[in-house]
Formats: structure tokens, C-alpha cells, sequence
């Protein structure tokens, strides 16, 4: 299976309002969660994420998050939040996934 990546920035205020602005400035807010570990609040690029989405099978999800500081986490979305009608992601929930 090939290494699917993502590019991904730590930290990000909470909050509806919060949230909405960064969907429309082409962001996508982001929580991950598992490992044993503290969550972690996240922001991903829309359109690269939608590309994963369209491109790998649901059974597949298995993706490495790059972030600005070098480090990297390997995650599968457990829930993709969509809009009702317009059909854009508002919110992503990732698992850690454990090294084996």
C-alpha cells in the first residue's frame, strides 16, 4: 500500500464561530484522538483532504499527518463531519493508529 500523506497544523481555537471561519478560509478543523494520549486540535487543507477522500477506498484510511515542527503520526478518520446540503467536510475526528 503506498504511503498516503497529509500535511496538517497543530493548535487552533475551539468554538462554532471559530470553526466556520476556518472552513471558509479552505481549512478544515481536525481533532485527534487514542494512542493513550493527549487530543490534539488540528487543521488540515480542504481540498487535499477531500482528494484523499475521492481517491482511497473507505477500508484504506490509513494516512500519515505531517506537521510544520517534522514530526508525524499515522491516523485513520473515525468520523467525517459533512454539511447537510452543501456537501463540504466541517470537521474531521482521526485515531491514532498503534505502531506494530
Amino acid at each position: 500500500m503506498p504511503e498516503r500523506t497529509l500535511r496538517a497544523a497543530k493548535g487552533r481555537s475551539t468554538g462554532s464561530r471559530e470553526s466556520r471561519r476556518l472552513v471558509r478560509a479552505g481549512r478544515v478543523p481536525a481533532v485527534l484522538y487514542g494512542g493513550g494520549e493527549e487530543s490534539v486540535l488540528l487543521t488540515l487543507d480542504s481540498q487535499e483532504f477531500e482528494r484523499f477522500l475521492r481517491s482511497t477506498p473507505p477500508g484504506e484510511r490509513e494516512v500519515s499527518l505531517r506537521f510544520k515542527d517534522g514530526s508525524a503520526v499515522t491516523v485513520t478518520p473515525h468520523q467525517v463531519d459533512r454539511h447537510p446540503f452543501r456537501d463540504y467536510v466541517r470537521h474531521v475526528d482521526f485515531l491514532r493508529v498503534p505502531a506494530s
